[in-house]
């Protein structure tokens, strides 16, 4: 796991808006079409979905590097074999979604980035001009909600728009 703990070329990022991508699991991803999709054809199908978010990340033009998030030695080993993304081991001690993200803000503030855009490992159709147009906001929070307008596929913080000694708290689900 250390060697996967983001001391890679990702970490280099200075000035600019990082991706986070969290994910639980290739592997257990996706159990709503366990009915229709095999284990090994759902891990492929998230497999491919992440390398999607981290290629439309990057073709936008607007994100200057990658923070991928898991609990996931599989997850962690396919960020790893991507140029500028930087995987980042979440403990067994601090599982959740929460947490992940608050482990990818820190790296991203190592990182010096002023910008930290959240994506869901899981958005097939998301491309770089979403992402674009998402960034374009001048906002020091942008949401882009899902498509019944209950659930958010995307949060752009700005980094550097929180006031000295705040800290913005994340917080998905239900309400």
């Amino acid at each position: 796991v250390r060697a996967l703990s983001g001391a890679g070329g990702g970490s280099r990022v200075s000035g600019g808006i990082v991706a986070l991508v969290p994910v639980r699991s290739l592997a257990s991803g996706k159990t709503r079409l366990s009915s229709v999709l095999s284990p090994d054809a759902r891990e492929s199908l998230m497999r491919h979905m992440v390398t999607g978010v981290i290629r439309a990340a990057f073709c936008s033009e607007a994100v200057t590097g990658v923070v991928v998030v898991s609990p996931d030695a599989d997850v962690l080993e396919l960020a790893s074999s991507k140029p500028r993304v930087t995987p980042v081991y979440q403990p067994a001690d601090t599982p959740g979604l929460l947490p992940g993200l608050d482990l990818g803000r820190s790296r991203a503030e190592a990182m010096h980035a002023s910008g930290l855009l959240v994506l869901f490992g899981d958005l097939p159709l998301l491309e770089g001009s979403d992402i674009r147009h998402l960034v374009r906001r001048a906002m020091p929070v942008v949401i882009a909600p899902d498509r019944h307008g209950y659930g958010t596929n995307a949060l752009l913080l700005r980094l550097s728009a929180i006031p000295a000694g705040e800290r913005f708290a994340f917080q998905f689900g239900e309400g």
